[in-house]
């Protein structure tokens, strides 16, 4: 009976823990730190497609493996060996924890996520790539936001690259980008943000984030940062703020910023921050202004040392002859500090010259008070004529 009663206690403990049954592991897996030495972790486990499972601190990917997901995950670090190619196809979920990436000595290693799309009613939102802190020190990382739901009575907003803050440094590289809203019989959603929370670049690292577009070309864009960015060493970061589409019936949208927060860049970092365009006034059935165009820069920017900015505004949409066209977007919103040999660009978005409101929609451009006066004009000589030959008569 002992034997039995053993027997079932195993049994039941290997069915509680699966991952134990399924772990493969790597010993003495060399990498690069942030500071280009290698290090050497003693031990990770090795990311398989045959199990979601991963409860330890490290994991390692090796050769090109494709999951739709990675269950239990919080604050672990991956390294992606050379020629890795890790692929997640329904994001990250890290529970309000951080995942750290490194790569190894050829620095050849990639991690490619993109959240799942929004399929009905039930689950019509995007989800984001990463939901939680990404630090990335190394490797080749691309972040796609899925797509909001489309139909005929249910949408979805867009997801975001990364739902979190972003650390880049070492020779980490980064694409975030926010995935396009959904589409619905009466409204649209916007999209998601290309990184939602801060954005750090140190060293050589690179990223690029851009915001996505709001649905059928009908709803808000999304910024490429929604909160503040700091690039420093040989950090490079390019920043672009999606464009506000036109609905054709009553709604018009601003473009989103390139970075809705501060900017500060020092020492050679450098930085190219855009604001997406105002949407072009409807012209349906109810005339409306053009979108007024995203900054390039909504807080304040602070550049120093051998820095080098370029800021842009979006450009306002244009807008029926009836209506105001949308003002440029500035490169920077809030306040300007440049010092030391710092190099930075300002272009605001142009604004469409504003047609005269008095303009006819005929395409005429004789002037709706020159017409009045005409008629005025007109008018008198015919009565006048009638009343002479009543006269005459």
């Amino acid at each position: 009976m002992k034997q039995i009663r053993f027997l079932l206690i195993a049994v039941m403990l290997l069915l509680m823990v699966p991952a134990l049954s399924l772990a493969e592991y790597e010993y003495s897996i060399p990498y690069i730190d942030r500071f280009g030495e290698e290090q050497t972790a003693q031990m990770g486990q090795i990311i398989t497609e045959k199990d979601k499972y991963y409860y330890y601190g490290i994991l390692v990917a090796k050769g090109h493996v494709t999951m739709s997901e990675i269950s239990n995950l919080r604050d672990v670090t991956i390294i992606l060996t050379d020629d890795a190619t890790l692929e997640i196809t329904n994001g990250l979920n890290l529970n309000g924890g951080t995942i750290t990436v490194y790569a190894q000595k050829n620095n050849t290693g990639k991690l490619n996520i993109r959240g799942q799309d929004g399929v009905s009613s039930s689950f019509r939102d995007g989800a984001s790539a990463i939901t939680g802190n990404l630090v990335v020190y190394g490797g080749t990382v691309t972040l796609n936001g899925g797509k909001g739901a489309s139909s005929y009575d249910a949408n979805g907003r867009g997801g975001n690259g990364v739902n979190g803050n972003l650390t880049v440094g070492g020779n980490g590289t980064v694409s975030a980008g926010g995935g396009s809203g959904g589409t619905a019989r009466y409204s649209c959603q916007p999209g998601g943000s290309g990184i939602t929370g801060d954005l750090t670049v140190l060293d050589n690292g690179s990223v690029t984030a851009s915001g996505g577009y709001g649905g059928n070309s009908a709803a808000p864009g999304a910024a490429g940062v929604n909160g503040n960015v700091t690039v420093s060493g040989n950090g490079q970061a390019k920043l672009y703020g999606a464009s506000g589409a036109t609905n054709t019936s009553y709604h018009i949208y601003a473009g989103a910023p390139g970075i809705g927060g501060n900017l500060t860049v020092s020492e050679n970092g450098t930085v190219t921050a855009v604001g997406g365009n105002g949407s072009q006034g409807n012209q349906g059935y109810i005339l409306d202004d053009g979108g007024n165009g995203g900054a390039g820069v909504a807080g304040d920017l602070n550049a120093s040392g051998h820095a080098k900015v370029k800021a842009t505004g979006g450009n306002g949409g244009p807008a029926d002859p009836l209506r105001k066209s949308g003002i440029g977007g500035n490169a920077v919103d809030g306040n300007l500090v440049i010092s030391d040999e710092a190099i930075v660009d300002l272009n605001n978005g142009n604004t469409p010259d504003n047609l005269d409101p008095d303009l006819p929609k005929t395409g005429d451009n004789t002037p709706l008070l020159l017409l009045y006066i005409m008629a005025v004009v007109s008018g008198t000589g015919i009565v006048f004529f009638i009343r002479r030959n009543k006269q005459r008569g």
